[in-house]
């Protein structure tokens, strides 16, 4: 079910969004204040997220037989 195209574009437009949110969450941190830390740490574990789900998913398609996802 992963490999149709709409299953796909769900997936890239969801992780547009939420790249798209990471970043506008990363320009308005402040670095030297309590909140901007905890802005970076937000902004980049959603960064990483979406990276490892990323390769995780294009694993996936390549070789279905190693995953339950295809």
């Amino acid at each position: 079910n992963l490999i149709q195209i709409k299953s796909l574009s769900i997936i890239i437009f969801v992780a547009v969004i939420l790249w798209f949110i990471s970043k506008e969450i990363l320009n308005s941190a402040i670095i030297n204040s309590t909140n901007g830390k905890a802005l970076l740490v937000s902004s980049y574990v959603i960064q990483t997220t979406l990276i490892v789900d990323g390769i995780f998913v294009f694993l996936a398609i390549i070789q279905p037989t190693f995953s339950g996802l295809v």
